[in-house]
């Protein structure tokens, strides 16, 4: 058994070598249509990632519809965080990225309920009309996807891991680990 364990051991060590795709994207970050930006990025425990890719010649419809979007959420005060990038490398031209972070799955539950009847009243029925037209007019493509944050697949600083050190420098054996740089 103490070989079994040490095998174990070390496919838990390469697990993020192992289990993880890569892919290599460049993207600019455009504070002007995101969403309360700052998160402790240290209790992040989901990513929720929405890819849209836009119709050739159709951005200032997409902004159009984001800023509508954004005054609402201002106006409102959602308890939510987005951040909005555009991608300029890696992947196809017209491509934004939106990430949601999550501090739990059943945060995505209350996503319905927190962009219910006031926030609907905030926006107004015709900001509503307004901003499903603009994104028929601008969207091609959307593509919204869940990840796991795994802490024993993850390297982080001691910088990131921040507010929640035993999460993020901690291995299944139950010791730390040392930060990377």
């Amino acid at each position: 058994m103490p070989v079994l364990a040490s095998l174990l051991e070390l496919l838990d060590q390469q697990e993020g070598d192992l289990l993880q795709e890569s892919r290599e994207v460049t993207a600019v970050y455009h504070p002007e249509i995101s969403y309360q930006p700052d998160f402790d990025w240290a209790h992040m425990r989901f990513l929720d990632v929405i890819t849209i890719q836009l119709r050739p010649g159709h951005h200032a419809e997409y902004l159009q519809n984001r800023k509508l979007v954004m005054d609402a959420h201002q106006r409102a005060a959602l308890d939510e965080h987005i951040l909005i990038y555009t991608v300029s490398s890696g992947w196809r031209s017209g491509t934004y990225l939106i990430l949601r972070p999550l501090r739990a799955l059943c945060d995505l539950d209350l996503m319905e309920e927190m962009h219910g009847k006031r926030y609907g009243g905030i926006l107004g029925d015709d900001n509503r009309k307004r901003v499903i037209e603009l994104f028929a007019a601008a969207v091609e493509r959307e593509e919204e996807e869940y990840f796991a944050v795994d802490n024993r697949a993850s390297h982080v600083t001691a910088a990131w891991a921040g507010s929640d050190p035993d999460y993020w420098l901690a291995r299944a054996d139950g010791h730390a680990v040392a930060p990377g740089r």
